[in-house]
């Protein structure tokens, strides 16, 4: 599509319309610089925040911790039905939060090996399930003591056949429920589950061992 120019005037008048349509279009692309910024800007904002609520939210868990310990005294311990000598196989347990947990669940997982005669030694341990309804704050961990029904895994632990880890469930003072897995990783469990059943399955070659509620056993089985 061509202009006819006739005369100076209408140069100055289309010379005009064409700077003022350049100065619109470049106000709306300076608008739209502006605007992408301003959006970029509150997506960081919005994910900080959401980063900084996720990190209150997890705060009291993460001061959290648990892991197995092998506890030497001064004297030898020695159990009765086995007359062993060795130290006390366990767990520490540490809230280094300044407020109390609650439902607190220990449970022990063991590191299955290639070795048939090693894991037919593990099949039949049944520890003694470990809970706290309140653990409060301190500054020093809790030893928690493996109790095995038959003392077959503390054999298997004194003799070094596999090795062992703990996992931990509970509930933070706002009633959230995390999980302590063996390799130290937090997570958060749905509150619906009941802390005693919030067990998940470890990495590959690591199995929960079997665990009972003394408070639901009978008295004879002991």
């Amino acid at each position: 599509m061509c202009v006819r120019v006739s005369n100076a005037s209408d140069w100055a008048d289309v010379a005009a319309t064409s700077v003022g349509s350049l100065g619109t279009a470049a106000a709306f692309f300076v608008t739209y610089l502006l605007l992408r910024r301003e959006t970029a800007r509150d997506e960081q904002t919005s994910s900080e925040r959401r980063k900084a609520d996720d990190e209150r939210r997890r705060l009291q868990a993460t001061l959290v911790t648990c892991w197995y310990e092998q506890k030497y005294e001064q004297k030898a311990v020695i159990t009765p039905s086995q007359g062993r000598n060795g130290p006390e196989h366990g767990a520490m347990v540490l809230n280094s939060s300044s407020l109390p947990i609650y439902d607190v669940h220990v449970r022990w997982a063991r590191k299955r090996t290639r070795y048939r005669n090693v894991e037919e030694r593990w099949r039949n341990v049944m520890l003694c399930m470990v809970f706290f309804d309140v653990l409060p704050p301190a500054d020093t961990p809790v030893f928690v003591k493996l109790i095995d029904h038959k003392d077959v895994a503390i054999t298997n632990l004194d003799q070094g056949l596999s090795l062992i880890a703990v996992q931990m469930s509970f509930r933070d003072s706002a009633g959230r429920q995390w999980l302590r897995r063996v390799d130290g990783t937090l997570e958060e469990v749905d509150v619906s589950v009941d802390p005693a059943d919030a067990v998940a399955a470890e990495p590959q070659g690591w199995e929960i061992l079997a665990m009972t509620d003394y408070r639901q056993t009978p008295l004879w089985l002991y």
